[in-house]
């Protein structure tokens, strides 16, 4: 079949981080292009110099913002171009895949019996980009009316945090030329026969804490040392994690929970650069780093409030008569960055590593035409929809911080989720149930709030 060949074909160009073929990509995207549209027009656009979209009712631009980072962008001009349009977003690379974890090589793309892709990309998110084109090749022959442009994109470097894709794209002048309404992105799989459909997703917070306090000979009781406060500022931290995994368990989802992680610590007197450490010597300072997904439904300032809460408690906890000196107060900033605290007490300072702005979006949307057009969708099909916030972080989230609702979407029920595990697969019955999937919804999205559709 066609449809699964040109998926095989994109999940065999090694798209993998740290050094993604985009190359190879941006050729693939071309022929397909002629193939799914043929005629279509293919404009190369260098910098930031956008022209108007209107002016054909197809297009497959490749644009290069940043040199090396093309982003592919199908653009399909509707009945009513000045109508806010909607956005279908993918990334084009992929997490690292080494081929010893692999029970077949990774870009191989094959077909196994039991009708398994096994392919990395296959979940997270080639199979995504694929479908929003098979859908519109078949909108497009179909003839089906479209009342909204409809932008279908493919960025670089979402696996990376998107520095060098959607974040400059977002803030470009071409993507302002876009006139975006809504997008949509990735979601995730699920092994039920319901679909998460993610109207929002976890706040990231990267942070590294750092203590101060009396340091001095491991032979001595010392009081108001770094390690004391960091076991108890540990303790409190880890409290609050039990809390929300004993949520978790009871059936509270991941993405309407709070989760933390400590990933790393750094402390010790060393002479030789961290190879050795002075076991007989109390430090005067340590580091770790802890990684926070808050979701939509906590207010930030509550939070930062509670972490100075229990910082406040391990400097209370591990007090001396004599407490170690202050550490010095800097002036008040207007805003945190990596060289302002975002957090101090008297001897432990956070630092902030990535603070992404919190975006309160409702769980179920209201008087939203975007959340009823996936409703519209579900009807027709006989599908199941059902909210969900995203767990961990993706493109959407600089889409919302521009005003713009975002949904994440991925058409992959009855599926374990395997994003950035070995042997990631997708079954081609499912995939090509999401062609249909998009078959309809984007129709329903595309003329949603449309005057007489």
């Amino acid at each position: 079949m066609e449809e699964l060949a040109r998926f095989q074909a994109y999940l065999r160009i090694n798209t993998a981080q740290p050094t993604p073929n985009y190359s190879e990509a941006v050729i693939f995207f071309k022929g397909l292009g002629q193939s799914l549209f043929p005629g279509i027009p293919i404009v190369e656009q260098h910098g930031d110099e956008p022209r108007p979209f209107a002016t054909v009712p197809i297009e497959l631009r490749i644009l290069e913002l940043i040199p090396q980072k093309p982003i592919g962008l199908l653009a399909m001009i509707q009945c009513y171009p000045d109508l806010p349009s909607v956005y279908l977003n993918s990334h084009i690379d992929v997490v690292p895949a080494p081929a010893e974890e692999w029970s077949s090589p990774p870009f191989e793309a094959a077909i196994l019996p039991s009708g398994r892709i096994v392919a990395r990309g296959t979940q997270d998110m080639k199979s995504v980009g694929m479908q929003y084109l098979e859908a519109m090749a078949k909108i497009r022959r179909e003839a089906i009316p479209l009342g909204r442009t409809v932008h279908v994109t493919f960025v670089p470097d979402e696996e990376i945090g998107g520095v060098y894709g959607t974040q400059p794209f977002v803030k470009s002048r071409t993507f302002a030329a876009m006139h975006i309404g809504f997008g949509l992105d990735e979601g995730l799989a699920t092994e039920g026969p319901h679909f998460d459909v993610f109207t929002g997703e976890r706040v990231a917070w990267w942070l590294r804490f750092e203590i101060k306090g009396n340091s001095g000979h491991g032979s001595k009781l010392l009081d108001d040392t770094p390690s004391e406060k960091m076991a108890h500022l540990l303790h409190s931290l880890y409290t609050f994690r039990d809390a929300e995994r004993a949520k978790m368990r009871a059936g509270t989802p991941l993405g309407q929970v709070t989760s933390l992680n400590v990933d790393w610590y750094r402390g010790g007197v060393t002479t030789d650069g961290g190879r050795t450490f002075h076991v007989n010597c109390v430090p005067g300072k340590i580091e770790f780093g802890v990684d926070f997904r808050i979701p939509p439904s906590i207010d930030p300032e509550s939070f930062k409030a509670r972490l100075m809460g229990w910082m406040q408690q391990a400097e209370d906890a591990a007090a001396a008569p004599t407490p170690a000196p202050a550490l010095e107060t800097p002036a008040a900033p207007t805003q945190t960055t990596a060289e302002t605290p975002f957090l101090q007490t008297r001897t432990i300072r956070v630092w902030p590593l990535q603070l992404n702005p919190p975006i309160n979006t409702p769980l179920v949307p209201v008087n939203s035409p975007w959340w009823d057009a996936f409703m519209g969708t579900a009807k027709d099909m006989g599908l199941d929809f059902q909210p969900a916030v995203f767990p961990a972080a993706t493109d959407a989230r600089h889409i919302r911080e521009h005003g713009i609702p975002c949904f994440g979407f991925s058409p992959m029920n009855l599926t374990p989720s395997l994003l950035h595990q070995p042997d990631e697969y997708l079954h081609k019955d499912i995939y090509l149930a999401g062609v249909e999937i998009y078959r309809h919804l984007i129709p329903r999205l595309a003329n949603a709030a449309v005057p007489g559709r």
